[in-house]
């Protein structure tokens, strides 16, 4: 029941989840949402750094400032 990167609080969650007392049906049920969440965080991680990566590689996209509305014009 452990996950091939494992680090000390995924391995510990899925060994309580052994501990626990749950049908067999219900504790795979459990290991399967697990893994799931697992690959849906693993998902955003690397869509996160893979827009950071185009990030640096498209043009900066800026708008000129302007000042407030109105501001231009004269107060008479």
């Amino acid at each position: 029941m452990t996950t091939a990167s494992c680090n000390t609080k995924c391995c510990s969650i899925y060994r309580r989840l052994a501990e626990i007392q749950l049908s067999e049906y219900d504790r795979r049920l459990a290991v399967y949402a697990m893994r799931d969440a697992e690959a849906v965080a693993d998902a955003v991680i690397w869509a996160k750094a893979r827009i950071a990566s185009l990030g640096a590689r498209l043009p900066k996209l800026g708008f000129k400032y302007s000042g407030p509305r109105g501001s231009n014009q004269s107060s008479s």
